[in-house]
């Protein structure tokens, strides 16, 4: 796959500002300064360069007025000219300036000597950029990447060292020459900073659910999408994979959601804005927090029921400038997979069913699989090797098992690794990141590039990521940020599980290339296609582009009030090119061609009001508005008839065969606040409240407002908690709220009219939507306690919840009679309910000089019930469901008391293994009775071999009082909801080496694997392929077995021992996976310095390396009632092995 990026001069002019915004922090310094004291020429000098000065207030000269100008000067220069006639001298550490008094004589040197020393953490760690002062002077420096210094203090000095997050410490140097100094963490200072609602809290003031997910963990792995790299790694979120082509998005499940049949998606947010998550770079991402109860998600009203993802990506720092770059390669092939027979056992199993079946002549006749008749015009290789012929090259041989005098020729194409190869996944990122306390910037550049596993997919994505925050005054400072993502995927047809999985039943008998041609060969019918001849004929490509703009602009009229202003502008460009080549089919040429855009436009106002009273009292107020506009549009157009293969375009098909186009827009208008109170720092308190007016309602019901409440108590600060030293941190929390859930239909509540229509050769137009004006959002009542706690000097951490979640005015379709012109009207009816516990561990198991080892486990319940449903007169409000018994009971669809996603079919009695058995089996109303004993077909009975099927207490019986077997016999086999997902993570460190090992799981769901049900059916007239777990059939009385007998073409000829829903192919999908193992090395910083080299980490990293689940040959994660749904892909997950390094300059 190829991909041209064209960027229109917009786009250029965008990252050529951001590249010209940060690349002017390197540029020489240039100044005019007139009459000015040093101290304020050092500051213009710190606002227009990356230089940070470091200094002693008292330090003599600084008052010193002077005048300086330059133009693109050296900073030695500048510092030369601007210092002269002072006392004052300075020393450089990179882009740090220490400034320091001029040494006057060598009497002074005599009472100074020169002290080196490293400074480590508590595992042993060096610490880089740790800021060492000689006591009461301005005598110091910073420590270098390995954590050393060199200083010259006078004799009975005392060293100051300081460095952010560690405890503060005065060092007497004494006659030491050599120091060994270990900082030890300040807890208080490194107290975790979360991403809340419109602003960032301490976790330690929290009083709501929120998890925090530090970015790192994206960093390094062979990763295309955010959630790939985030699977069990969040308590209360669910993360799986609905398709497993590359540039697929994930699907995002916090405490199970909040509906029945609407969207039960969390809000996403980017850096506070809404928008998508596909097409983000995962390492350009600081940090994610998933906020899930009601008392954290309030704050976002009417979006919120399932939840909030809040994406933060990396911003500029303080700091010298860092430019990283990282490049990965891996390679990569598919984990799940069928296996199927080969041809030799394939025409062996076959043809003996087909011996035995309704049409044994179909042995010896053209154009079936196994036949011994094909000729060079089938598809079929299978045929008797002539009479004194050679076995032609590319064929196998077997001795014909119905009559072994006869030698059987065919070919072993093997179509799912035909389909399905290796390879190459490719990752490379550029990073700039720095700044000083005026200015700040990030930038970065990233492309990858995914060949996908399969024939005619692949995925590649470029993004520009760039944000840079300036201090215009002391109390006001304005941020921008860019982020440009352009994604081109390969794309397979739309319904994957049809097109994957007819591609899975083509036998290896069949023909690749029609003889002496390099056409390739299609299969048996028209929707079963062979991978070469899609690949030939087949040309799909989808492009997408993701635009977002920012500006923030933040004032602070006085210390203890903060006012921001924020707007966004977010666009979403698609764009989907096909083309189909006339084939042998003799179907036209044919071109689709479908563009669609969406723009977001987004305005945040608010202001936020923090004070201190009596050193005990401390408020935080927030209040604000928000309007966001949507508007959407689309425009498609299809068309056939080309003459020539070559031009692949609209233009050159004359007959159109369809067009569309569509333009919507909806607007949302909010006002929220909300109130913290603290006493003491111990005992906390909040409440929040939003109103929003959505324009996808009528006026009456138009707007909705969410309130909630939370409190906390920190029990660790209670005097009593001193005798339990082993506790260092206890709090308990809970929180009450509501959020809404407006994600329906464009015109669910006002009614629509289908527009394309004519009338008596007139256009005409009419209502094909009954709107609701009483329809009105879900709401989402959520009950939350939880608690936090860290034991034995922190070393332990964890938090626990429970919740409790209902969702009451359900949006559901409620069935209108036939005289209404309509088929349904959607009304507010129905209550859920969502419960469980979210559970997560962090413990740093052992910390020495030369290793560490820490763990995370996070571990999620989650369960749901239905509570009420519309008053349809029947048991239970059953939705969906059959009824049994002439009308005295009911089973499966959705009822009051039961559980979203329950999965319901037939249970096995048995394997009928005589025929007086199967005279005596119940009569099964699916079954086509065919019995090879006398070659007759009458529908209900059995034959030997067959299962008998467990009969369910209180169905109907037949006329004459029988049982019989149907529809209503069949029982509750399992739910396709996992109830209990997480994941487990142990992180291995030794000197400069460091393994991370990490595993995910799922538990409780189960899947009906339709497709792996199809290899045992025979069917496609006997040409379908065959599992190898065919072979363990029942054959004969005795054997121990779950398979049925194999019949050929079950499912047309036989009696559908295999063609329904039952609990032979209903497998379980759990899983463990190793979901990742990643390998690192940082190489020696005196080898990298000689190179200018900061820091280079080489590692080796797996992805998806294997799954335990008893599920067949698919993908576990996307539990289905069954596998032959549109929403269902088979595409294999794919297992990478990669191997990258990041070097840091």
């Amino acid at each position: 796959m190829e991909m041209t990026i064209l960027l229109c001069p917009k786009r250029i002019l965008h990252i050529l500002l951001m590249l010209l915004i940060s690349g002017s922090v390197f540029s020489q310094i240039t100044v005019d300064i007139k009459k000015k004291p040093i101290k304020e020429a050092l500051k213009e000098i710190e606002s227009k360069s990356s230089f940070k000065f470091f200094y002693n207030n008292d330090l003599k000269g600084l008052d010193k007025v002077v005048s300086l100008k330059v133009s693109d000067d050296n900073i030695d220069s500048t510092l030369n000219q601007l210092f002269t006639d002072s006392e004052i001298s300075y020393q450089k550490q990179d882009n740090n300036i220490i400034l320091l008094v001029q040494k006057k004589d060598e009497t002074t040197k005599k009472n100074q000597k020169e002290i080196t020393g490293v400074i480590k953490d508590a595992i042993g760690d060096p610490l880089i950029g740790v800021s060492i002062t000689e006591k009461g002077t301005t005598n110091g420096m910073m420590t270098d990447v390995d954590g050393k210094f060199s200083l010259t203090v006078s004799s009975g000095a005392v060293l100051q060292i300081s460095y952010i997050g560690f405890k503060a410490q005065d060092i007497p140097v004494g006659n030491q020459t050599a120091l060994i100094i270990t900082l030890l963490e300040d807890e208080k200072m490194l107290d975790e900073v979360i991403v809340v609602g419109y602003g960032t809290s301490s976790k330690r003031m929290l009083t709501t659910a929120i998890s925090k997910l530090d970015g790192k963990t994206l960093e390094s792995k062979p990763i295309n999408t955010v959630g790939d790299g985030l699977k069990g790694k969040v308590s209360g979120v669910r993360v799986f994979t609905t398709d497993n082509q590359p540039g697929a998005g994930p699907t995002f499940r916090i405490r199970g959601g909040s509906s029945i049949n609407k969207s039960n998606s969390p809000l996403v947010l980017v850096d506070g804005v809404e928008r998508d998550i596909v097409g983000l770079n995962p390492n350009d991402i600081e940090s994610i927090s998933a906020l899930k109860d009601a008392a954290s998600t309030a704050i976002y009203g009417a979006k919120a029921s399932n939840g909030v993802i809040m994406i933060t990506t990396k911003k500029g720092t303080s700091s010298a400038p860092t430019i990283t770059f990282e490049a990965s390669v891996a390679h990569q092939e598919k984990v799940q997979s069928f296996k199927t027979m080969n041809s030799a056992d394939f025409i062996s199993t076959m043809r003996k069913a087909v011996a035995e079946g309704k049409y044994p002549e179909r042995n010896f006749a053209n154009n079936y699989a196994a036949s011994s008749g094909n000729t060079e015009s089938s598809i079929y290789t299978t045929r008797y090797l002539g009479e004194g012929e050679s076995i032609p090259s590319g064929y196998k041989s077997m001795v014909d098992p119905l009559d072994p005098t006869k030698t059987l020729i065919f070919q072993d194409n093997n179509f799912m690794d035909r389909y399905f190869k290796s390879a190459v996944w490719q990752n490379y990122h550029l990073n700039a990141i720095g700044g000083n306390d005026r200015v700040k910037y990030n930038f970065s550049l990233g492309y990858t590039d995914d060949a996908g596993i399969a024939i005619a997919t692949g995925y590649k994505r470029f993004t520009v990521h760039g944000n840079t925050e300036f201090k215009i005054t002391d109390n006001l400072s304005v941020e921008g940020a860019y982020d440009y993502s352009e994604n081109v995927t390969e794309d397979l047809p739309d319904n994957k599980t049809t097109f994957l999985q007819r591609t899975f039943s083509i036998p290896n008998v069949q023909r690749v290339f029609w003889p002496d041609s390099d056409i390739p060969v299609h299969s048996i019918n028209k929707t079963t296609i062979a991978p070469d001849w899609y690949a030939h004929y087949y040309s799909r490509q989808r492009t997408q582009k993701y635009t977002t703009v920012n500006a923030t602009l933040t004032w602070r009229p006085f210390n203890d009030l903060k006012i921001v202003a924020k707007g966004t502008n977010s666009d979403r460009y698609s764009r989907y090119d096909g083309f189909i080549k006339e084939t042998n089919y003799k179907d036209p040429r044919s071109a689709t061609a479908t563009f669609t855009s969406t723009t977001r436009r987004n305005v945040q106002l608010y202001a936020n009001y923090l004070k201190t009273f009596a050193e005990k009292h401390n408020i935080n107020l927030m209040a604000g508005t928000e309007y966001q506009k949507t508007f959407s549009d689309a425009l498609s157009a299809a068309a056939e008839g080309g003459a020539s293969d070559l031009i692949p375009t609209l233009a050159a098909q004359p007959t159109i065969t369809s067009a569309s186009s569509g333009k919507t827009r909806q607007a949302l208008l909010s006002y929220f606040g909300r109130a913290n109170y603290s006493f003491k720092d111990r005992y906390l308190v909040s409440a929040t409240l939003r109103a929003d007016g959505s324009s996808v309602f009528a006026k009456k019901n138009r707007w909705g407002y969410f309130p909630s409440a939370s409190a906390a108590w920190i029990v660790s600060e209670e005097d009593f908690m001193k005798d339990f030293p082993v506790v260092n941190s206890l709090k308990l929390r809970s929180s009450l709220g509501q959020t809404g859930n407006n994600s329906i239909d464009l015109f669910d509540a006002t009614g629509s009219y289908n527009v394309n229509n004519k009338y008596d050769g007139m256009a005409a137009l009419y209502a094909d939507v009954m709107g609701n004006e009483n329809l009105k959002w879900e709401t989402t009542t959520q009950f939350d306690v939880g608690i936090d706690v860290e034991l034995v000097k922190n070393r332990i951490s964890f938090s626990a919840d429970y919740y409790n979640k209902v969702t009451d005015d359900l949006i559901l379709s409620m069935t209108l009679p036939n005289t209404t012109g309509f088929n349904s009207v959607n009304v507010n009816t129905g209550k859920v309910r969502f419960y469980g516990f979210d559970f997560e561990l962090h413990t740093r198991n052992i910390e020495t000089k030369d290793f560490s080892w820490t763990t995370d486990f996070t571990y999620s319940y989650n369960k749901n019930k239905i509570l009420r449903l519309p008053d349809n007169g029947l048991p239970k409000n059953r939705m969906n469901g059959r009824v049994i018994g002439g009308g005295y009971d009911y089973i499966g669809g959705y009822y009051e008391g039961g559980s979203l996603g329950e999965l319901w079919g037939y249970k096995v009695k048995g394997i009928l293994e005589t025929e007086e058995q199967a005279d005596n089996a119940y009569y099964d109303t699916r079954s086509l009775g065919f019995r090879s004993s006398d070659g007759k077909n009458i529908t209900g009975r059995k034959a030997v071999g067959d299962y008998e099927w467990v009969n369910r207490e209180g169905s109907t019986l037949r006329a004459d009082g029988s049982v019989q077997i149907d529809d209503e016999d069949q029982f509750l086999l399992g739910n396709t909801i996992p109830h209990s997902t997480g994941g487990i993570g142990n992180t291995f460190t030794y000197k400069k080496f460091s393994l991370y090992i990490y595993l995910d799981y799922q538990i409780g769901s189960s899947v009906f694997n339709y497709q792996y049900g199809n290899f045992f059916k025979g069917t496609f007239a006997y040409n379908y392929n065959l599992h190898e777990d065919v072979k363990k059939s029942w054959t004969k009385p005795g054997d121990n077995t779950k398979f049925a007998k194999f019949f050929a073409n079950d499912a047309d000829d036989g009696n559908r021992n295999y063609g329904r829903t039952s609990d032979v192919m209903v497998q379980k999908a759990d899983y463990l996976c190793i979901r990742d193992i990643t390998l690192s090395y940082d190489l020696s910083a005196k080898f990298l310095q000689a190179l200018r080299i900061k820091k280079l980490n080489v590692y080796l990293s797996g992805s998806n390396l294997h799954y335990f689940t008893k599920l067949v040959g698919i993908p576990p994660e996307n539990a289905v009632s069954t596998t032959n749904s549109s929403s269902y892909s088979p595409y294999p997950t794919s297992r990478k092995i990669s191997i990258g390094a990041k070097v840091t300059f």
